[in-house]
């Protein structure tokens, strides 16, 4: 009766199991939680159903567990619902007082954190864009998808290129006139560091305006993984180094100007 009593209660997924995490039942909202059918939980060990990278802590929890001792745990695991999917939970375990000579049980009451997780993730990759963000001397900003496309542009883009940013969403960087009008070297270096995850620094193109002076820009990017370990894809930023280039071009220009003079002076007649 002490069992059914805490297995039906509705407000929280329930597990009941053995020390060494054989389940023995479970309730309904556990089961709908990860999508599989009771009977397909019981009598399976707990940590089959676990993400990966959290059996470990499941495991040195349940070496707390010990027949004829008081057992109180709580920890933040991932399960992996029917369809592979992570749900974050906080499970907290107890033990549940058994008749003598009854196999020990132990309770776990697990509640699913998913959306609050996924929102502290989202301040913190909010945080981490933007840290990235300020930490460089930029004019824009840019970020990809694990697929390498085009996943955000800051609006200073347009301002200083006159292109509208729709036309680079969702591209990858072949997809886009860059490579046209960059060093075919130094783009094909970039689309290899972009296939093996590799930083990259300093790459620069030109982009024509119609009606107005060519703008030179420079770009750089990180790539950005997840805690697993798992490929987000990249975020960087983009400076107008116009100036720059026009300011180097007119020394190239007089000091080419200078050596042709140099050259083409008249050699001075020898007086004996």
């Amino acid at each position: 009766d002490q069992l059914n009593r805490v297995v039906n209660d509705p407000g929280l997924g329930m597990v009941l199991l053995k020390h060494d995490g054989q389940i023995v039942q479970v309730n309904k909202a556990f089961s709908e939680m990860l999508g599989f059918e009771l009977e397909e939980l019981k009598e399976r060990q707990l940590q089959h159903f676990l993400h990966p990278g959290d059996i470990d802590l499941l495991q040195e929890t349940l070496k707390q567990f010990h027949p004829g001792t008081r057992f109180v745990a709580k920890i933040d695991v991932r399960y992996l619902d029917h369809a592979e999917r992570p749900v974050w939970t906080q499970v907290t375990f107890s033990t549940l007082a058994s008749a003598e000579g009854k196999t020990p049980i132990a309770v776990a009451q697990v509640q699913d954190i998913t959306d609050q997780q996924l929102t502290v993730e989202a301040l913190r990759l909010s945080q981490a864009r933007f840290q990235d963000f300020a930490s460089a001397a930029s004019d824009w900003m840019w970020e990809m998808g694990p697929e390498l496309r085009f996943s955000y542009f800051s609006r200073r883009l347009t301002e200083l290129t006159g292109t509208s940013t729709l036309k680079l969403l969702g591209r990858t960087i072949e997809e886009t006139e860059i490579g046209n009008s960059a060093d075919p070297k130094a783009f094909a270096n970039l689309l290899s560091d972009l296939s093996e995850k590799k930083p990259f620094r300093n790459f620069v193109y030109r982009r024509v305006r119609e009606g107005k002076n060519d703008v030179w820009l420079s770009v750089s990017g990180k790539p950005i993984f997840e805690e697993n370990g798992q490929f987000i894809g990249y975020r960087g930023t983009g400076t107008d180094i116009t100036e720059r280039v026009e300011a180097e071009e007119a020394l190239r220009r007089s000091e080419e100007t200078m050596r042709r003079s140099v050259i083409d002076a008249p050699i001075p007649a020898m007086i004996h």
